[in-house]
């Protein structure tokens, strides 16, 4: 096929690798610039001493979307990495050190009526209406680019948005699940949307579906697979990636985007379209502000996800009593929507992957990825990320009669300052700006310039949102509208 119009791609997360394979499917010839050593965003892996770590998302939720993206390019993700659903989904710790786990939906029900009465029938009433939820988000909203003037007044989504609960995802929850600890399980999951159940809409109330019907599941080799079996895709449709590229500016001529400067080496590569899938106002820095489409003030008033530490360790024994996935809840939150370090830590995850797939870790050994959520924009103080560690490596040890300090071969530990210097990350947060009311549907940035016909965005700052399957959708989401298409809603 003739390729007489190139599209550049700026980032090389799965919002850039998606939107990459999109317009080279449609029949572009696709450049993609990685600023970093490796493509895949956030999902960045390391390897120490024989121990192969995770640095990013390890939670591999809402399989369909993966399944829709390989659908596209016909493949399926199990031609490309071995997939193992995890039974059980994970295990939650209650404050005061003991646990039950996240078991197929109806014994999750028996377990939950022992804590009270009524929360068995709470918690299938609650599935019931997550799934008609997610349907509802799926069909009628994840694939709306939200580029006219009213989207809301469109026949399709105002029937949606009219359907879909209202208050939040806490107030949702608590009207299903009255016990503290059920309760704290079901409001732990909305980390997997960059914020808290108290402060995210209920309209996204559809995750405990997703965990507890679609399942959660382990990738091969950790999401380092995912990635790269999406370059794989890329590269095959004949992307053409660089990475260790950073664009610096994008030029402007005659009121479009006529080409990417490389940073360093002042390389100009020409475009006719230009999709940038970076953090918004990263992406927005590299635009003269006359061609900006949001102004500093706009960013100031947005609140942000929070930002976390991430704890990388290689220990030399196996931990008992870890499952895959686990839950360290907190019944009173620490306050992320502050600009101070916590005192005390909140509900935190330890992910011990080595659990399922022993060989990420030298014989007898373990892996363990602990993700403490902190405040966006602290101050970097040692001492206070040290608290925060200290208390995990406590609440772990309580629980596994493992001395982890002890057991420790290799420590690695990533916090804010990680996120701003890799990604460009505002106050360092994880997911970007938060879903919060007044921040989701029409109300977040446009995934096209105002400014300028041919630029486009995709990412977390876009719709739909945080995490990684809403990255694959945004970078679909850009490419469709840079082609002046709709996307096909899929359930």
């Amino acid at each position: 096929m003739a390729r007489s119009k190139q599209a550049v791609i700026i980032g090389g997360g799965f919002a850039g690798l998606s939107a990459a394979c999109y317009m080279a499917r449609a029949g572009y010839r696709v450049v993609l610039l990685e600023k970093n050593k490796k493509v895949g965003g956030r999902a960045q892996s390391a390897e120490d001493a024989s121990f192969k770590f995770d640095l990013g998302p390890n939670w591999y939720i809402m399989p369909d979307i993966y399944e829709d993206f390989f659908h596209d390019f016909g493949a399926s993700p199990d031609e490309h990495y071995k997939l193992t659903k995890l039974s059980p989904a994970f295990r939650i710790f209650t404050p005061e050190g003991s646990y039950f786990d996240a078991l197929e939906p109806e014994r999750m029900a028996d377990q939950l009526d022992s804590f009270s009465h009524g929360d068995g029938i709470g918690f299938k009433r609650l599935l019931n209406r997550s799934k008609v939820v997610y349907s509802s988000y799926k069909l009628g909203l994840m694939q709306e680019s939200w580029l006219s003037k009213f989207p809301g007044l469109k026949p399709k989504v105002f029937s949606t948005l009219f359907r879909l609960p209202k208050g939040t995802v806490a107030s949702r929850n608590a009207e299903f699940i009255k016990s503290r600890d059920g309760k704290s399980m079901v409001d732990s999951l909305s980390h997997f949307l960059g914020g808290t159940a108290d402060k995210i809409p209920a309209p996204y109330s559809f995750l405990p579906y997703t965990i507890f019907e679609q399942g959660v599941w382990h990738p091969e080799g950790g999401f380092s697979s995912v990635v790269e079996s999406f370059k794989q895709i890329a590269q095959k449709l004949g992307v053409e990636i660089y990475e260790g590229y950073e664009v610096e500016r994008v030029e402007v001529q005659y009121g479009v985007a006529s080409a990417v400067v490389i940073k360093g080496i002042e390389e100009r590569i020409p475009a006719d379209i230009v999709i940038s899938a970076g953090d918004y106002l990263s992406s927005e820095s590299m635009l003269e502000p006359i061609y900006q489409s949001y102004s500093l003030d706009f960013w100031k008033s947005k609140k942000y996800s929070p930002s976390a530490i991430v704890v990388s360790l290689g220990l030399n024994t196996k931990v008992p009593n870890l499952l895959h996935h686990n839950t360290f809840t907190n019944p009173t939150p620490s306050d992320l929507n502050t600009r101070v370090w916590p005192s005390q830590i909140g509900t935190f995850n330890v992910a011990c992957p080595s659990f399922t797939q022993p060989d990420l870790a030298p014989d007898g050994g373990e892996v363990l990825t602990i993700t403490i959520p902190i405040p966006a924009g602290l101050p970097d103080e040692e001492a206070a990320l040290r608290r925060l560690v200290s208390q995990a490596y406590e609440k772990i040890s309580a629980v596994t009669g493992i001395n982890i300090q002890s057991a420790i071969v290799k420590e690695h530990i990533t916090s804010s300052s990680y996120f701003k210097s890799m990604f460009k990350a505002p106050g360092g947060s994880v997911a970007g700006l938060a879903q919060y009311k007044n921040q989701v549907f029409q109300n977040r940035p446009r995934l096209k310039s105002k400014k300028l016909s041919n630029l486009f965005y995709a990412g977390q700052d876009t719709n739909p949102g945080s995490g990684v399957g809403f990255a694959i959708v945004s970078g679909k989401l850009a490419a469709y509208a840079a082609l002046g298409k709709k996307p096909e809603a899929k359930l």
